[in-house]
């Protein structure tokens, strides 16, 4: 049974960064979204990164022992439950068309079942 994360998405996103840590990936987190500034006394937003571009970029290094390609993966984490919005769908479709492999990802389990 997949564990649950009922707190917040960004445990489970916590979950997964780890384990992708622990089996050797690097793996940065791409922080697409807005932040609030401010600049000579006004408040301002800032628009951090693409709109709809996954949470996760993961690289698995190329190894000689065994043989072993390196292998990049975008991983769009998600609440059991949860699904993608429009956007985000969008831009997993246009990574793919590029030769990407993009996953939706609710639980360890199914990133477990991604990366092999």
């Amino acid at each position: 049974m997949p564990k649950s994360y009922p707190h917040s998405e960004q445990a489970l996103q916590n979950a997964c960064i780890e384990f992708l840590q622990y089996r050797q990936f690097y793996v940065i987190r791409m922080n697409s979204g807005m932040i609030r500034s401010e600049y000579k006394g006004k408040e301002r937003l800032i628009k951090m990164g693409v709109s709809g571009t996954p949470d996760l970029l993961c690289i698995k290094p190329a190894t000689a022992i065994p043989p072993s390609p390196l292998m990049l993966y975008w991983m769009e984490i998600k609440l059991p439950g949860k699904k993608s919005t429009p956007i985000q769908k969008a831009k997993q479709d246009e990574l793919r068309s590029l030769g990407c492999k993009v996953f939706e990802i609710h639980s360890l389990e199914e990133l477990a079942d991604a990366i092999k």
